[in-house]
């Protein structure tokens, strides 16, 4: 793939074609690009129509890879634009794979390098409240200047996603993490971290279940069925030593009930 171009799917009739395997690939400029620029690659989306239900999307999907280790952030599919994609070091993968049953009309993307990814809202210092329903069900946040290092005695930092809707699902995205700490080893007055807090209300008890990130990760993400409510806590030590931060997005995904059909167009 190259910087800049617009991705599409071969069609027929309108449609991507059926059994269709392609495979789109970015390739780094230089090594160590993450480090010494603060350039990121995103990919946005123009549109949007693949077959399948999410979050299983068995028939036919898009699977995105990001960073030069190509870990894979999930597979995707039906009518809802996903949310842009980050990836830190340029290097990209995305899969496509249709099977030989309906079809629908593919997507439209576009590949940039850039400073400032569009889009983008960075944490603040101060209580945010974002409600989640069938008309947003996703959005892109960051650690605060991303993607440049965080500042300096960074103030603690929170987002609140609530959800009312039932049978749902929330899921965090993250496709670069890097801030000061051990991963798997956070200690509240040395490292940088990022606490999550998701409760359920259930009956008349509140289940909470709580995770702290730090260090350097690889992309990985994060799901919770049916939870109703997700804070996400950034604080830092306050000290000199920063780093990149964080990239991710927020999606939340409608559970169906248990459905005959394998997949819809």
């Amino acid at each position: 793939m190259k910087f800049g171009e617009i991705l599409e799917l071969p069609k027929e009739n309108g449609n991507y074609k059926k059994n269709l395997h392609c495979v789109f690939q970015s390739e780094p400029v230089g090594t160590g690009i993450s480090d010494i620029s603060p350039n990121v690659l995103q990919l946005s989306w123009f549109s949007f129509d693949v077959c399948g239900e999410m979050p299983a999307c068995i028939t036919d999907y898009v699977e995105i890879f990001v960073s030069c280790s190509y870990k894979s952030i999930g597979r995707f599919c039906g009518r809802k634009k996903p949310s842009a994609v980050i990836s830190p070091d340029r290097c990209l993968r995305m899969v496509f794979h249709s099977d030989n049953a309906e079809s629908g009309r593919g997507f439209k993307a576009r590949l940039i390098v850039t400073a400032r990814p569009r889009n983008l809202t960075p944490l603040h210092n101060y209580r945010l409240v974002v409600k989640l329903n069938s008309s947003s069900r996703s959005g892109l946040f960051s650690s605060p200047g991303y993607p440049r290092h965080y500042p300096t005695h960074c103030p603690s930092q929170t987002y609140l996603f609530e959800t009312t809707q039932k049978r749902t699902a929330m899921r965090l995205y993250f496709m670069e993490f890097n801030t000061k700490g051990t991963d798997g080893i956070c200690e509240t007055h040395r490292d940088d971290i990022l606490t999550i807090e998701v409760s359920k209300l259930n009956g008349d008890h509140i289940c909470q279940e709580i995770y702290t990130v730090c260090g350097v990760r690889k992309p990985f993400y994060l799901t919770w069925t049916e939870y109703s409510r997700i804070s996400i806590n950034f604080r830092t030590n306050n000290d000199s030593s920063v780093a990149r931060g964080f990239c991710r997005w927020v999606h939340y995904l409608p559970v169906n009930r248990k459905s005959h059909r394998k997949h819809w167009c």
